[in-house]
């Protein structure tokens, strides 16, 4: 890692990584307050909680933005907009397998190489 933790954190949004999964047009229907998160690595938890997000809801941030935006460039489709951890950054081993669980959304596995 060539930054501390607390270069990490400084914009309170970092990301470690991220991982993609397919989109879910049914996302709106979730209560982000109540749902189910976790990070394991092998048998290690890494984080396990119920909610969350830094806002209850990861669609504030982005709705933030787009008010921001309206008057100048605006957004264009298609722009990826990161809104928050629900899990928060925690460092990893490398070359070991990261999973991760979201309920109602799946599950998701990386390895993150050193």
């Amino acid at each position: 890692m060539d930054h501390t933790p607390y270069e990490f954190y400084a914009d309170h949004i970092a990301n470690g990584a991220m991982v993609f999964g397919a989109f879910r047009k049914d996302w709106q229907k979730f209560d982000f307050t109540k749902t189910r998160v976790a990070m394991r690595q092998g048998s290690h938890t890494i984080v396990e909680k119920t909610g969350g997000h830094p806002t209850g809801n990861p669609a504030t941030p982005a709705v933030v933005l787009a008010n921001l935006r309206r008057d100048g460039t605006g957004l264009t489709a298609g722009t990826l907009i990161v809104t928050g951890s629900f899990t928060g950054y925690h460092p990893v081993a490398l070359n070991e397998t990261v999973r991760g669980e979201f309920d109602g959304f799946g599950t998701m596995e990386a390895t993150i190489v050193g």
